[in-house]
């Protein structure tokens, strides 16, 4: 059986959703050309410490497999749920951010593809 929701518990879970929205908005405004991709998932990290929230992604377990980043993050034709690292981000590329947070004990989760520039026809059809 669905669990049913209560208004309360929808107004919480909104409330972790539009969290999770602003935190993704400030990242989504990091990317550019030059940043790497870990740098881009530190600063959601601090984003979210600043909002009182924790990732919903960092420490995930599958198995044996721990999900190091706070946020997923890929880019052009890479899956979904990349791990940041090294690897600058380059003019004409899109770079999918996707955050997840728990707030109050209830979890919002975004994601978005973010242009950076101007991106070809191939690109832009991912």
């Amino acid at each position: 059986m669905i669990p049913i929701k209560n208004a309360k518990e929808i107004e919480k879970m909104r409330q972790a959703c539009r969290t999770a929205s602003d935190i993704l908005d400030r990242v989504s405004d990091l990317v550019r050309p030059g940043i790497t991709t870990k740098e881009v998932d530190e600063a959601a990290a601090d984003f979210m410490n600043e909002a009182g929230v924790k990732s919903a992604f960092l420490g995930y377990r599958l198995g044996h497999r721990v999900f190091p980043g706070n946020i997923c993050i890929s880019l052009n034709d890479e899956v979904v749920h990349g791990i940041g690292s090294q690897r600058r981000i380059q003019y004409g590329e899109i770079v999918k951010l996707d955050i997840g947070i728990i707030q109050d004990g209830w979890v919002g989760d975004n994601a978005t593809t973010v242009p950076v520039g101007i991106v070809d026809e191939s690109t832009d059809q991912l």
